[in-house]
């Protein structure tokens, strides 16, 4: 991509993740121009770098650990998943430096171009009117974006993107000056002199950081297919954490606890993400543009290993997703599909339109509506434990599950597909609890006073 395109892209994304790029903009530049598709490559992009890295995978890659979120919630179904294996092609060289304080630091990229693509990069920098510089005598560009100095210039067949934060511009000068093309890959290069103060953390290809990976993108609205939620494992080099998540070129950062184990909170504009090492080089990232911390910390918390039967099943739904097109989530015959307890489920019409029957691994419950404003509900018991799965009136938003007078429970309910006045849930239980539920509408208020299973 040249460089102008690369900043016009850029430009259109800045409200959504941090401005650190590089290459990795070849991947977002694939997007189409709908809405939907658009804010899919976008919000992927989050998840994928937290606004960095191109799908860089080794060539010795292999699956990466499979593992489900077991608690999405029940309005939210699979669209898409994507399984990356294959090396990639991209040959993106990086060195990076930082200070100790980690507050300052100086990021060098450089891709394979040529002299042509360069010639036509320089002349819409030239209409733009933007200032100009030189490294090692040649000609160069710069841009500033908010905290971030970028600079731009042509060398040795490589385009080079220095981005800088924290220091002044003779700092970023003296490391841009220092750059020497080597010969170990086509775009390889060194950094002669590391400032004063300042430590090299990495120099090497990108795709060294970053290995096998698999993503999972979830609608809440299958009527528009607006994506909400994206889960995303990804076996890394641990130094991938330092250079793109807790550089001083990811803003927003906080220390999470998820599920029990450190991880961090990363706050953009128009998502949030939390994120953490589920073992040394596996990194988790779950990502939402609406969802609030505690649901989404709810998810982060609930994924845990699967088998290659399970995974196979949230592949075949994403499928069905798929082929059922536009304005339809799930199979033909079906109201509902989702993933419970890492468990795929399905509904659809029972004895008649006021129930729907709820199929959760290999076993078969029932759920009916018996009156207007109201709901009902069973308990599905799969693998020992149980799942409360129920239908409700229009007006019912959230259902709630006291055990005692305690909620122990809490679920969004989420649309019957082909029936505009009913939804439905599905909600894992405590064990031997005995549970009645209620049903509340979108302010808050009761609706539904609690009832018992089967009522």
């Amino acid at each position: 991509m040249a460089v102008a395109a690369l900043i016009q892209l850029k430009a259109r994304i800045t409200s959504l993740v941090p401005t650190y790029f590089g290459v990795p903009m070849e991947v977002l530049a694939r997007q189409t121009s709908q809405p939907r598709l658009r804010f899919k490559a976008l919000l992927a992009s989050v998840v994928t770098v937290i606004g960095v890295m191109s799908l860089a995978t080794p060539a010795n890659a292999a699956p990466v650990a499979r593992l489900l979120p077991t608690r999405v919630p029940s309005t939210y179904v699979i669209e898409e998943v994507s399984d990356q294996t294959e090396p990639s092609s991209s040959d993106t060289y990086l060195s990076y430096v930082r200070d100790a304080s980690n507050t300052k630091g100086v990021s060098v990229f450089a891709e394979t171009y040529d002299a042509k693509r360069w010639k036509e990069a320089s002349k819409d920098f030239i209409s733009r009117k933007a200032p100009r510089t030189t490294v090692k005598g040649q000609r160069a560009f710069v841009e500033v974006n908010g905290s971030q100095r970028i600079v731009y210039w042509f060398a040795q067949k490589r385009l080079f993107t220095s981005y800088a934060i924290g220091v002044d511009a003779k700092v970023q000068a003296a490391v841009n000056n220092s750059v020497v093309a080597t010969k170990a890959g086509p775009t390889a290069f060194t950094i002669k002199a590391v400032p004063a103060g300042f430590e090299l953390v990495y120099s090497g290809l990108n795709a060294s950081l970053r290995g096998s990976y698999s993503r999972l993108l979830y609608v809440s609205d299958p009527e528009n297919e607006h994506i909400h939620l994206i889960v995303e494992i990804t076996s890394i080099d641990r130094r991938y954490i330092d250079i793109f998540l807790l550089s001083p070129f990811s803003p927003g950062v906080t220390p999470a606890t998820i599920n029990g184990k450190a991880g961090y909170k990363t706050s953009g504009s128009s998502y949030t993400s939390y994120w953490w090492e589920e073992q040394p080089g596996l990194l988790i990232e779950v990502t939402s543009a609406d969802l609030p911390d505690a649901a989404l910390l709810d998810v982060a918390a609930s994924v845990a290993p699967t088998d290659e039967a399970g995974w196979k099943a949230v592949v075949d739904q994403a499928e069905n997703f798929g082929k059922s097109g536009s304005g339809g989530a799930v199979p033909a015959g079906l109201v509902g599909a989702g993933m419970v307890e890492g468990e795929p489920w399905t509904a659809a019409f029972g004895t008649d339109q006021n129930c729907l029957v709820f199929g959760i691994g290999g076993t078969s419950t029932e759920s009916c509506l018996k009156s207007p404003n109201a709901l009902g509900w069973n308990v599905a018991t799969v693998k020992g434990k149980s799942i409360a799965v129920g239908v409700a009136a229009a007006n019912i938003t959230t259902v709630v599950a006291k055990a005692n007078g305690v909620e122990v429970a809490r679920a969004q309910v989420g649309p019957v597909s082909g029936q505009p006045l009913y939804r439905l849930f599905v909600m894992p239980l405590p064990a031997g609890a005995t549970v009645t539920i209620s049903g509340l509408d979108a302010a808050g208020t009761e609706v539904q006073a609690p009832v018992p299973a089967k009522a």
